[in-house]
């Protein structure tokens, strides 16, 4: 798979676009499409990112993670953990005092005004900063795993989107092939050497294959939404201008299992939970410093008599008597966290192995299966169709035995198709554990 078609198929010389199709079919039946869909839908000018409204697989993932509802709600908890962390000093709004006393006869003996400011311990703020500090940067993290997860999602619906492409090119293909057998048992006819029979069997069998063509249309124009609905297009812009200048084609790529597993530590969400689980040992000792006792400074100037011109100053300790009854419960809910964390730990971490070593096997083996179709299948299949309706255009072979023959071609290039699809999509699970761009990528494309 890569951007601009330029590379072919290993072996069989095929091209590197959606199909090899038969030119003197594929360009009628491709114009007439063109034609009905230039007449039946709208076109709608809109300014996409790209050349001439083309959404490569690059600037839909660009779009997603800019647009995804999803991944900037991720974001904006960061914003708010950093509000948080802000407000986690434990420096208390101060107090403005007004003190009078020994009043008689309008009289009075003092009075006073005093600011007052409580702060708590140190070590207790010291601890709950680390904390939340901590805690934003997992959920950096979790927004880096949302950016991979993203990134995967639009990387699978874009390779959807050219899997139905070239399923609607294969279908042009069968309408061609069956627009010609129906033309050859026309002639057969005319000349008596076929029945009227074997003139409705191809009526059929046309019809069915325009069918066949209706229905891939309409798959492709669902693959297409379902790509806007993950990149976050506005419905305004999801338009029929947009074209995809990516095609599906085979690329050979050998990946290691011990390469892949030597990521696992490096994953976000593992790095991830082990921020959260270094957050909760952090809440342990703040919620033991909160025994200490928070401060108290009062700064004051005094009136008796004379104005306010003497001034003084206390330093007072507030002791959390009150707080020690709840500190075993407290405690032992800092605790459990604790061990919540890590339980969480080490199931992400067993998650990501299983899903490593099931993603990396699944890909050995629909690797194994598409170099088959390559070396063996898809160049039988060509030839034995080429052959047969040779047969059938000298009279050597039956009608039953063309068709026949075609449903196998078309069955064989629809697997492949299926398949090739299935080893892209391991590949880009493949290449999210690696934290390398693997698929579209036009270095591994050029060889």
């Amino acid at each position: 798979m890569h951007r601009h078609g330029a590379h072919k198929d290993a072996g069989q010389g095929r091209g590197a676009g959606w199909i090899t199709v038969r030119p003197f079919f594929s360009t009628y039946i491709l114009s007439c499409v063109v034609c009905l869909l230039s007449l039946a839908l709208p076109v709608v000018a809109q300014d996409i990112p790209g050349d001439d409204n083309r959404l490569s697989v690059y600037e839909a993932v660009a779009l997603a993670r800019e647009r995804s509802p999803r991944l900037n709600q991720l974001r904006e908890q960061v914003n708010a953990k950093e509000g948080e962390w802000l407000t986690s000093f434990g420096i208390n709004a101060p107090e403005v005092l007004y003190f009078k006393e020994g009043i008689t006869g309008g009289q009075f003996a003092e009075r006073r005004w005093a600011l007052s400011q409580t702060i708590d311990f140190p070590l207790e703020s010291y601890y709950r900063l680390q904390r939340v500090g901590t805690e934003q940067e997992a959920l950096h993290l979790d927004v880096e795993s949302a950016l991979n997860d993203l990134t995967v999602e639009v990387k699978k619906a874009y390779t959807e989107l050219l899997y139905t492409q070239a399923v609607m090119h294969l279908r042009q293909e069968e309408v061609g092939l069956a627009k010609a057998l129906h033309e050859a048992a026309t002639v057969r006819v005319e000349v008596g050497e076929a029945s009227e029979i074997e003139l409705m069997k191809a009526e059929i069998g046309l019809a069915e294959a325009q069918g066949n063509l209706e229905e891939a249309g309409r798959q492709f124009q669902n693959a297409r939404y379902a790509l806007f609905h993950v990149v976050g297009l506005d419905p305004s812009q999801q338009h029929y201008a947009i074209s995809f200048p990516d095609t599906l084609a085979y690329i050979d790529v050998l990946i290691q299992e011990d390469r892949v597993l030597s990521r696992i530590d490096a994953q976000p969400e593992l790095r991830g939970a082990s921020q959260y689980l270094a957050a909760t040992r952090l809440g342990v000792k703040q919620a033991r410093s909160a025994l200490l006792p928070a401060l108290k400074f009062d700064v004051y100037v005094q009136d008796y008599g004379t104005g306010f011109e003497p001034f003084g100053f206390q330093v007072g300790l507030q002791l959390p008597l009150w707080l020690i009854p709840n500190h075993k419960g407290r405690m032992r809910t800092v605790r459990a966290e604790v061990q919540r964390a890590s339980w969480n730990q080490q199931a992400v971490f067993l998650d990501l192995k299983k899903r490593v070593e099931q993603t990396w096997h699944s890909y050995v083996t629909i690797r194994q299966t598409i170099a088959r179709y390559q070396a063996e299948v898809r160049g039988r299949s060509d030839e034995l169709l080429r052959l047969t309706q040779e047969g059938y255009r000298i009279g050597e072979l039956d009608l039953l035995t063309l068709l026949d023959t075609q449903r196998t071609y078309l069955s064989s290039e629809l697997r492949y198709y299926d398949t090739l699809r299935t080893y892209y999509f391991h590949l880009i699970d493949l290449e999210r554990y690696l934290g390398e761009d693997i698929v579209f990528n036009a270095a591994y494309a050029s060889g």
